[in-house]
Order: structure tokens, then C-alpha cells, then sequence
């Protein structure tokens, strides 16, 4: 990952081993380099320092009055410590120290200070050819190489606003947490972190594929935020009906008999916000912002969605915005409720109610279409908790051989079976996506189709959806569609 010359094996001070090293197969190594280190996992050359060739600096002082840049320096050279077969500690005398662990393929890095070091810290990573870096969501912006980001500390709370995690198309997966501010370069060659104070932990998972390298993703985050229970469902009386904030909404929204569903569920209403947010967060469920489901227009809409499943958040979804307000879009309201539907919660947010009688109507029949979806929605949410994959992903992580689909960030899988392209990209109300590599039915229509690119009638209330002719919810697509007929 990070460029450098070959490495000799005369040279290897130390190595940590991962599965398969001591049978011959080295899948890590530190291994002394001039006066530091060079570190290479799974064929990538992580990090390479050396007094002299840094990759590791820290700030000499705090730029003084009127002058912008700061001044930084090596960390210097650092002693290596081998302190067990998945352990080496790096240790920069009077500054930090680094505890390097690799384990199921995840490489960790854990800093400690030393004495009272609290100073600026700058880390130099290597790039990936090619690759694309994706996630740190809700960001409007998809693929953030070549950009130079900075994410100020706690911005959002806890989870990917604050402590961002970037998905790389073709490398691994990154992972700071607990340094604060700190400011991203993704450059073509190299990726330098800049941090306000030395961070807590940096992880970088690794894997052949994308899918294994996001399944990796989501459950080192429920591990962290679920110590030995894994990744979890939403709660079922949640997804079952539609949820309504009444702070927003209204209580009467809240008891409106055109909610309930088919077996006489009535919608859930958020009572106890924190319990709400309790139940959001073991679920790794985050919520595109209202403010972006109602301004913009749908592709906005979905780019953010994709940059909060990419940054691992396994039900990531849209909540269903009253479209009102001279700074909301009507266009981006009604492609928010479509998006509603094909999700894994319908939440109801904004006054309904004042926006009229058409308005009431397409919440009427986004809930009808929304129940309609149940036996899917909870079967997606079963493989979300075993296969690792978020409910609504890129549709490129089901099909990585077309590295041709990581250029769109404006349709997504839901589930294995449903691709969803919300909105219209034509000024004829018509919908151009591109279907992957399968045999694909029209929802509305049940026209099949094939793969490659694809246009379609697409107002709103029907959005472009495709499902895969082999589904074995096929039956239920279609049941679907005679039901949206008679609405």
C-alpha cells in the first residue's frame, strides 16, 4: 500500500503473525528498515519510516502569531519490541508509543503518549492504484480521492460524522477514532492524516473482495459497540409498521387509520427519544438528515445514503420528509418517500397534514407499499445480522467483477433482489440506471430486462425498481405490483 523498495528477509527485526505465518505464509511483517520500520500486510507495504524518511511526523510548536503553516518534524527513529506472536509495540523514546496488533485480518494501531506529550501528529499511508475512497457519511460528495477533508472532533456524536470511516474500492478500509480534529489528503500516491492530538486507535481491514472487506467493516463496528454479540436487527414492532415522530408530525398523524397495516398494526410513535436512539444505534441504524432529503434532488439524495452504508452503518436509511418550506424541494421530498419504502424503517417526519390532501394521498400509498414489502424487508434484515452486508448497499459490492458500477452513487441494492434508482434523470420524467449483470424484472411493469443501461418511465410514487428474475420473492414483487395498481 505504501511505496517502497523490496524487502530483504536479511533484514526482518521482528514480525507479527497472522493466521497461516507460522505454516510459511507470512500475511504481516515489521522488519527494520535504516533506523525504524517497514511494515507490509497481505502483499501491501502499510508503513515505511526512517528518521531520515518519514512517514510519521509530529509539530514542532504552534505556528506563531501571523503565520498560517505549522512546522513539523520527524518522530525519529523508533525501537521495535516483539512482545508475542500477534504484538509488536513501536516505541518513539519521549513521545509515543504504537501497539501494532493484526488479527483477522484487521491491523490496529494503538497509540499511548509518553511523558507529557500532546502534541499534533501527521501519519503518511500509501494509496491504492486506482482505487476510489467512499463512506465518512452523510456527505453529498461520492468518491473523496484527490480531495483534502477535515472532520472536526465530535461533529454528529459517535460513529463515522466524527470518527470517519473511508472504504476504498480496491485497498482496505480506515478507521480513526479519538484524535480529535483531524484533516484527510487523499492524494494519488499518498494518504495523510493530520490529527490535533494523538489519536486513540487507527484500524485498517483488509480482504480480497469488497463485500469481505465490508462484512470485516461491520463487525469490527458492532463488536465495538456490541462487545460479543455482533451485528443486530432492528427491533421488529419498528420495521414491521411505519414510525412516527409526533414531535414533527403530529399526534394525529400518529393515529391515522391509513397507517396501520393489512393485519392491523398500528404505526409506533417515538416517545422516548433516547431509547429511540439507543435502539437506531445497536442496529447500526443512521438516518440521512432531513435537511438533505428535502433540498437537492434525488441523486444528492442517494449519494448520501450510499456514504453512510459504505462507512459501515448496516441500516442506513431515508425518513419520509413533509415537503414544505421555501428551501424544500418537492422533487427531493417525493423521492425521499420512494426511497422510504424500499428501506428497512419507514419514519415519518415533518407536518403532513399541511401539506395538503395530495400530500396525505402518496403517504397513504407508500405505507400500503411499504407493508406490502414486510416478508422482504425482514428477510434482508436477516442477512444483514449473518452476511455483514448493509440492508441497502452499493449495488457493486453484489457484483464486484463490474468495477464499472462504483461510478454511480445514484441507485442501490436493496436486499439481495431490489435495485432502486430513485427519482428522474431526464426532463420526460424518464429514469436512465444501469442494471448489473442479471436477468431484471420491472416492478411496475413486470418487463424484463437485461443487463447494461437501462431507461425507464419513472414518476414519482413509482420509482425505477428492478428485481432479479431468480428472486425467490419474485411471487411477492409481483403481488406488489397488482396492489400498487389498484391504489
Amino acid at each position: 500500500m505504501v511505496v517502497g523498495e523490496p524487502i530483504g528477509r536479511a533484514s526482518r527485526t521482528a514480525a507479527i503473525a497472522g493466521a497461516g505465518f507460522w505454516g510459511g505464509i507470512s500475511l504481516i511483517s515489521c522488519e527494520r528498515w535504516k533506523d525504524g520500520i517497514v511494515m507490509t500486510v497481505e502483499g501491501m507495504r502499510v508503513l515505511r519510516h526512517a528518521a531520515l524518511a518519514p512517514s510519521i511526523f509530529v509539530e514542532t510548536a504552534k505556528p506563531a502569531s501571523g503565520k498560517s503553516r505549522p512546522r513539523w518534524r520527524s518522530a525519529g527513529s523508533c525501537e521495535i519490541v516483539n512482545e508475542g506472536r500477534d504484538l509488536t509495540v513501536m516505541r518513539f523514546r519521549g513521545l509515543f508509543s504504537v501497539r501494532i496488533c493484526y488479527e483477522e485480518r484487521i491491523l490496529r494501531f494503538a497509540f499511548s503518549p509518553e511523558g507529557d506529550f500532546a502534541g499534533r501528529l501527521r501519519l503518511r499511508l500509501g494509496a491504492t492504484r486506482g482505487e476510489m475512497i467512499l463512506g465518512a457519511g452523510p456527505r453529498d460528495a461520492y468518491d473523496m480521492k484527490g480531495m483534502k477533508l477535515s472532520f472536526p472532533a465530535g461533529v454528529g456524536g459517535e460513529g463515522p460524522a466524527g470518527e470517519p470511516v473511508f472504504f476504498s474500492t480496491k485497498g482496505p478500509w480506515l478507521w480513526l477514532r479519538g484524535s480529535g480534529t483531524a484533516t484527510w489528503q487523499f492524494g494519488q500516491r499518498i494518504t495523510e492524516i493530520t490529527c490535533d492530538s494523538l489519536p486513540e486507535n487507527l484500524a485498517i481491514g483488509f480482504g480480497k473482495e469488497p463485500a469481505s472487506r465490508m462484512a470485516l467493516l461491520t463487525g469490527h463496528r458492532a463488536e465495538i459497540a456490541r462487545p460479543g454479540r455482533g451485528r443486530a436487527r432492528l427491533p421488529a414492532e419498528l420495521q414491521a409498521a411505519p414510525v412516527v415522530d409526533a414531535a414533527s408530525a403530529g399526534k394525529e398523524l400518529a393515529e391515522a387509520a391509513f397507517l396501520r397495516t393489512a393485519d392491523g398494526l398500528e404505526p409506533s410513535s417515538i416517545v422516548d427519544v433516547a431509547a429511540w436512539e439507543r435502539a437506531l444505534s445497536e442496529a447500526a441504524a443512521r438516518e440521512v438528515p432531513p435537511g438533505r432529503a428535502t433540498q437537492g434532488g434525488a441523486a444528492g439524495i442517494a449519494a448520501a445514503l450510499l456514504s453512510l452504508s459504505l462507512a459501515g452503518e448496516g441500516n442506513a436509511f431515508v425518513p419520509a420528509v413533509a415537503g414544505q418550506g421555501s428551501e424544500t424541494s418537492p422533487e427531493a421530498a417525493a423521492s425521499a418517500l420512494d426511497m422510504a419504502v424500499f428501506g428497512p424503517l419507514f419514519l415519518i417526519k415533518g407536518d403532513f397534514a399541511g401539506a395538503g390532501e395530495s400530500g396525505l394521498r402518496a403517504l397513504a400509498v407508500a405505507a400500503r407499499l411499504y407493508d406490502g414489502l414486510r416478508p422482504y424487508r425482514e428477510r434482508s434484515s436477516e442477512l444483514w445480522v449473518e452476511r455483514g452486508i448493509p440492508v441497502l448497499s452499493h449495488p457493486a459490492l453484489a457484483y464486484p467483477e463490474e468495477e464499472k458500477l462504483w461510478e454511480r452513487s445514484d441507485q442501490y441494492l436493496f436486499g439481495p433482489d431490489l435495485l432502486v434508482a430513485p427519482g428522474a434523470t431526464e426532463r420526460d420524467g424518464t429514469r436512465r440506471l444501469e442494471l448489473p449483470e442479471d436477468e431484471w424484472i420491472h416492478l411496475w411493469t413486470s418487463r424484463h430486462y437485461p443487463a447494461g443501461t437501462t431507461v425507464v418511465h419513472a414518476p414519482a410514487g413509482r420509482p425505477a425498481v428492478f428485481y432479479r428474475a431468480r428472486s425467490e420473492f419474485a411471487p411477492l414483487f409481483d403481488a406488489l405490483r397488482q396492489k400498487a395498481a389498484r391504489l
